[in-house]
């Protein structure tokens, strides 16, 4: 997976021991490497990634059912979390995972069907459907997902579908993707004027509208919040 954007010669890598890596092509160096496998076992292995251009993370799925995000930085402290969907989790090995471009969304589905839209400013799923929900159940038991693809431009997803018992394959799309609402306590409900990242305690300070909140970069959540203590919108 080549990086696109600023950093066109980079390279990005990760193989069955479950390392990550950005090479640099121009020098040839490895410049970043993690195990996402050491923090959140048990995962094993690397079986797919997508990289986010907007959001500078990376998310990988492996032989559990659970997708892994991390974001590649030279701190000492890794930036990795395994996204956990506890009311209803993937049951069955996972097709992938897909960044949604120009959004905070990825898109991961399992071979059963089952497909979830995962925010990453919220380390959660909102939304979770079956690409093939209208089937009566005793044909669903006979069909299996075997990958599928994000189309970015209309926010569709298109997956590739077989029913074993007939051997036969089709092409199944869902309908657009639908919009995050904002949550207060988990994002900014205006735009982000500005960011600055502490890497000694692992923080991040955000300014937007009137408002500047500090956030715990391994949670995702707000440690401390000034709401409205400029005179005129920052």
């Amino acid at each position: 997976l080549a990086l696109p954007g600023h950093n066109p010669t980079r390279v990005v890598t990760a193989g069955m021991d479950g390392m990550v890596k950005i090479t640099d092509m121009n020098v040839g160096e490895v410049i970043y490497a993690s195990c996402p496998s050491e923090e959140t076992k048990p995962q094993t292995g690397v079986r797919s990634l997508s990289y986010s251009v907007d959001y500078t993370f990376i998310v990988t799925t492996g032989y559990n059912f659970a997708p892994t995000m991390l974001m590649p930085t030279q701190t000492r402290q890794k930036v990795v979390a395994q996204l956990q969907d506890t009311k209803n989790p993937h049951s069955c090995p996972l097709l992938g995972a897909k960044v949604v471009p120009g959004t905070p969304k990825i898109i991961t589905g399992d071979v059963s069907g089952l497909f979830k839209v995962w925010d990453i400013r919220m380390s959660r799923v909102v939304q979770s459907f079956e690409i093939e929900a209208s089937l009566p159940s005793h044909i669903k038991e006979l069909m299996k997902a075997v990958n599928f693809l994000v189309d970015s431009k209309r926010q569709n997803i298109v997956a590739t579908t077989t029913q074993v018992d007939t051997n036969t394959s089709k092409l199944v799309c869902h309908e657009p993707i639908q919009p995050i609402v904002p949550h207060p306590y988990v994002t900014h409900l205006s735009p982000i004027a500005g960011v600055c990242y502490d890497p000694v305690n692992n923080t991040f300070v955000t300014a937007s509208n009137r408002d500047i909140r500090i956030w715990d970069s391994f949670k995702g959540s707000i440690l401390t919040e000034f709401l409205g203590r400029t005179q005129s919108e920052i």
